[in-house]
């Protein structure tokens, strides 16, 4: 419950959005406005890692959970729980969403790689209301990873 460092930026308006990620070594803020810069700090050095905006109103901004396929020999199913897949992306990942897309940012070897989703490239007549990004480690290859 310290002041670690006063982050300036790109915010004018105003913070619409924060999460903390890759076990709170980053910080990412997305601004109140249409279009708003997305902006990740490193927290050691608060220096500026990536700089870059979302189209559209930014609705929300989340780490992507880790599942787990637990199996279950009585019933022979799987069960999920909430842990770490043992792989360089668990709980490096996080997304961002607004009405028009989806934006997938994940930590990998120093640098973030991102991918994306528009909406207007599908058949979809209404807008992005709410989003939820789960990664399954899983025995089906076909359940690797949800967004």
């Amino acid at each position: 419950m310290q002041n670690i460092a006063i982050l300036k930026g790109i915010h004018d308006i105003g913070v619409h959005l924060l999460a903390f990620i890759k076990n709170d070594e980053f910080i990412v803020s997305c601004g109140i406005r249409t279009n708003s810069p997305l902006l990740i700090y490193n927290i050691k050095d608060t220096s500026l890692v990536l700089s870059t905006y979302l189209v559209g109103f930014a609705l929300d901004l989340r780490p992507i959970v880790s599942y787990i396929a637990v199996p279950d020999k009585k019933d022979k199913t799987s069960k999920y729980q909430i842990g770490d897949s043992g792989d360089d992306i668990s709980g490096n990942s996080f997304f961002a969403c607004s009405q028009d897309a989806v934006f997938v940012f994940t930590y990998e070897s120093g640098s973030f790689t991102t991918g994306s989703l528009l909406i207007n490239e599908y058949e979809v007549v209404s807008p992005i209301t709410c989003c939820v990004a789960l990664r399954v480690n899983a025995d089906n290859p076909y359940l690797k990873v949800f967004y």
